[in-house]
């Protein structure tokens, strides 16, 4: 009752916004592409975005989910950026020297399991960068070829 308080809110404001549902077990392949893990899971989908925002505001009541949503559905909103760094050939080496710790991810931008790993992977970036001094990385092997190859990378 809660989102349809929050939809019924939205639905006729300057910006409206149009909540949707599906149920994951039913549409699970669609669930799995999302990295639907928990319910509800909620994801904002933005045309200034190229994926999905995993929703982390509050749950309750409907005037809060509302209020919460109305700073994305302003047309002029942007996504934060990434804590992920993406590495070239160009930058791994001087990034990768200059922090004390970092995990690189080497993907392929058609990987199942890549593209489920990459919210986590997000996610886990953002609270790593906040208390450590562990940085989180991705290299695209599909175009950063040689250097996936200097680093033995043969699957993703």
């Amino acid at each position: 009752p809660h989102y349809e308080e929050a939809a019924r809110l939205m639905k006729d404001t300057e910006n409206p916004v149009m909540f949707a549902k599906i149920d994951a077990t039913v549409e699970q392949t669609l669930a799995q592409d999302y990295s639907i893990e928990g319910y509800p899971t909620l994801k904002i989908f933005h045309k200034n975005s190229p994926k999905p925002i995993d929703y982390d505001g509050p749950r309750q009541p409907g005037s809060a989910i509302a209020d919460y949503i109305k700073d994305f559905a302003n047309p002029n909103w942007t996504p934060p950026p990434s804590d992920v760094a993406i590495l070239t050939n160009e930058n791994f080496t001087k990034f990768t020297f200059n922090e004390e710790l970092t995990l690189v991810e080497f993907y392929a931008p058609w990987c199942g399991h890549c593209k489920r790993l990459e919210p986590k992977f997000e996610k886990a970036a953002t609270l790593l960068k906040k208390d450590t001094n562990i940085r989180l990385a991705k290299v695209d092997a599909t175009i950063e070829g040689e250097l996936a190859a200097t680093h033995n990378i043969t699957g993703y």
